[in-house]
């Protein structure tokens, strides 16, 4: 799967392509894996996707905030970075602050 993005007139479509076709699902598979080039790569994408609003909710829905959640344990600032601003994109007007506290909270 190709995260990156050439003709900015295109992006919008391709961000919201890859959740259409089914992209969140082997995201999914990569974020949680042992290996920190796949977990970056996915966490990139995840971010990348998560800029177009539409795809706020089904990256929500796809139970993506548990994991990201967890990657903020991690020590790599690239992670932290993709991770925080992933949870920034899809949390800012789904989710009141409290919501987003409780989950960091149960972590």
């Amino acid at each position: 799967m190709v995260c990156l993005f050439g003709n900015e007139s295109d992006v919008a479509n391709y961000q919201l392509d890859i959740v259409r076709n089914g992209g969140l699902v082997p995201l999914a598979k990569l974020i949680t894996s042992n290996k920190l080039p796949l977990i970056l790569s996915a966490v990139a994408c995840i971010r990348n996707i998560s800029i177009h609003p539409l795809n706020e909710s089904p990256i929500i829905d796809s139970g993506f905030l548990p994991h990201l959640v967890k990657l903020l344990d991690r020590s790599e600032d690239e992670a932290l970075t993709h991770t925080v601003i992933t949870m920034r994109n899809v949390t800012l007007f789904l989710l009141p602050l409290t919501v987003v506290g409780s989950l960091l909270r149960q972590k």
